[in-house]
């Protein structure tokens, strides 16, 4: 029988990357902690830089990690040395990370790479995903690595830099459990019980979006600006759904305001109008 994962230790992981693609940029700089399960006990780390194609390194993405090509040139490693330390460092522990999606879709597709598998547990802590609770309350206004360090009292030593920013995932897992543990400790609230709730229409779809290489539908949402001269007043917009695609981790055609909702509804009764008349 496999440990509960509450005595299994942790292994967090940070990447700064060529990009925001794991299908076309690869892992510039990778960095791991092993810990005891409380996140606490540091008990084994490793950091490298790793050799890369420098035609596949976006230069924004250079601008903001600091990647030099002379640099790497002198000081990286080959990405099969960098697997096979990472394996030994992983072995049976959780994948832990900030953004834990970005960082794993690299990770993993490095170990595809060379061939190796997922040495871990198939579990995967976000402390983003731990730090909701933080942002729902009003408490920070996003969940920004940095952001959370300054909740917290933690001192970034150098932001988008791996061995940074994967010590500051591991404090704030810390300072996230030091939150919660008392909480649930305390036991379940007469409150969590299921909630009944009325029922809700499908969002409306207005086709696909029209950003290269997005894959999303646009659908109309009500929105209350919290800002600007609609600000208080429920608003009808057009979304992409697509909430994955784009630098910031949406789609780059995110809203069109209320004017364009009659011209994207008009397109849509064209585009189905089209259709019966094919049939």
């Amino acid at each position: 029988m496999a440990a509960h994962p509450s005595t299994v230790d942790l292994f967090f992981c940070d990447t700064e990357t060529g990009g925001t693609d794991p299908d076309r940029h690869e892992v510039l700089e990778v960095a791991g902690i092993r810990t005891d399960p409380t996140g606490r006990k540091v008990l084994a780390e490793y950091t490298t830089r790793i050799v890369v194609d420098p035609a596949l390194v976006d230069p924004e993405a250079a601008a903001i990690n600091g990647y030099d090509q002379q640099l790497w040139a002198e000081t990286a490693v080959a990405r099969g040395d960098a697997v096979r330390k990472l394996v030994l460092l992983a072995q049976s522990a959780i994948f832990t990370a900030h953004k834990v999606e970005f960082d794993w879709s690299f990770v993993s597709q490095m170990f595809n790479a060379e061939e190796v598998g997922w040495p871990g547990r198939y579990y995967r802590i976000d402390t983003v995903g731990m730090a909701m609770p933080l942002l729902m309350q009003g408490l920070v206004p996003d969940l920004k690595l940095a952001t959370l360090c300054g909740y917290f009292g933690i001192t970034q030593s150098e932001a988008h830099r791996a061995d940074s920013d994967v010590e500051d995932c591991r404090q704030i897992y810390v300072a996230m459990m030091d939150c919660l543990g008392p909480a649930l400790a305390a036991g379940r609230p007469a409150s969590a019980k299921p909630q009944a709730r009325t029922a809700a229409s499908a969002p409306e779809d207005f086709g696909p979006c029209e950003m290269a290489g997005c894959r999303g539908v646009l659908v109309r949402k009500t929105v209350t600006p919290s800002r600007g001269r609609s600000a208080g007043i429920p608003t009808d917009i057009i979304s992409c759904s697509d909430q994955r695609f784009g630098e910031h981790g949406t789609c780059n055609r995110t809203t069109d305001w209320n004017p364009n909702l009659a011209a994207y509804a008009d397109r849509k009764a064209r585009a189905a109008a089209a259709g019966a008349g094919a049939r």
